[in-house]
Order: structure tokens, then sequence, then C-alpha cells
């Protein structure tokens, strides 16, 4: 993680700084390193990188196939016509966000934020929209938008949350904040959310299938 921070900085980079106003505060981002292919395909997306030696220089450490393939994801959302809508509007990327809920503040990053819209790039093997719904609905809330896609790069395929949607997200996310608050991070498991925890395999209820 260092060695990568120090690329970036290296590289100039930037780094939006989340603010955290309170001791409760929960960070809705990560860096993308952390996932795969998602740093660097958000890396040719927002500085319109196509070539491989540019996007390879970020990152030495990783292999030529994958800087090929993340520059080939990267080049669905140029070409990909479930993508064309959010090419030609007016929008802005890597928006940082802030979201307070009594004493919870939610930070993350918004990738790109539309007029009336925020859209998430996924760059993920398996569809699970579900999974990624209160990041999603907090993007919306925080920037007064009605509407959250998620681009599936992988699958060339968008997804969309309307606002009811949204809305029966909100529900369940006052209730995921109340136990937040209270401490309480009791399991929930199943075959979605074992299948992206780091504890699984060391976990007493997880799924078993």
């Amino acid at each position: 993680m260092v060695r990568r921070l120090k690329q970036l900085a290296s590289a100039e980079v930037e780094i939006p700084r989340l603010p955290l106003s309170t001791n409760d505060a929960v960070a809705l981002m990560t860096i993308h390193a952390a996932k795969g292919l998602e740093w660097p395909v958000h890396l040719a997306l927002e500085r319109k990188i196509h070539d491989v030696e540019k996007l390879a220089s970020f990152d030495v450490a990783l292999g030529l196939e994958s800087v090929m393939e993340a520059l080939q994801l990267a080049k669905r959302f140029d070409e990909v016509e479930n993508f064309a809508p959010f090419r030609q509007a007016k929008t802005q990327w890597e928006q940082p966000i802030t979201l307070s809920i009594g004493r919870l503040t939610l930070n993350g990053i918004v990738d790109l934020l539309g007029p009336d819209w925020v859209l998430d790039f996924k760059t993920d093997q398996e569809f699970t929209p579900q999974h990624h719904r209160f990041q999603l609905w907090a993007y919306a809330q925080a920037t007064g938008r009605t509407t959250a896609h998620i681009a599936y790069l992988r699958h060339n395929c968008l997804h969309t949350f309307n606002e009811e949607d949204l809305q029966t997200t909100a529900q369940e996310a006052e209730i995921l904040v109340q136990q937040i608050l209270a401490g309480d991070y009791s399991a929930v498991p199943s075959p979605a959310n074992c299948s992206f925890c780091a504890y699984a395999d060391i976990c007493e209820v997880s799924y078993q299938g």
C-alpha cells in the first residue's frame, strides 16, 4: 500500500482528501489497488490513458497482461452502447462526498457525477448489484441525485437503482446505521456476503452451502 501511494505521488495523481468531521466516521472509499484491476481501470478512464506504456508507468509491478486488460476494460466505457448517455453528459470525475446520519459520518468518492445521477465503475467478475446498493445509495443521497448506476465494464452491462430502489435502500440503511452506532456487527451469512468476506474461512457462522 505504501509503495502504491508513493507511485501516485510521484506521478502527480491527486488523491482526494476525505473530511472526517466526527469520531463516528465510516469511509466508503477504497484504494482501488486493493480491488484487482479497478485502480488502473479508474486511472485510465479519469486521465483518458490509451497507451500501455503510460498506464504501466504508474505501477511497475503490474504485469503487462494486467495493464492490457485494464485498458481493454476502460475502453469498453468509450465504446459500449449501454454507456453512451454517460459519455455524452456533463460530468465530474472522482468527487469526494460526505453524508452525515445522526452521529455517523460516511465519506466516499463518486466515480462519475452527472446532472441527476451518480455512476460507479465495477470490474467485478460477478454481477451482484445488490451487494453495492448501500454504497450507491449513500453517493446519491450525499449529492442530491435521484438515480444511481453501476457500470459493470467486464459485463458490458449497466445496472440502475431508480428513485424507488434508493428509497427502499434508505430504509435498510437506517437500520444498518443504528446497528453500527450500537456496536452491533453481527454476521449476516449468505452466499454473496461470505464470498466477499476476508474472514469467511475462520468465521463460525459463515455460509457453508
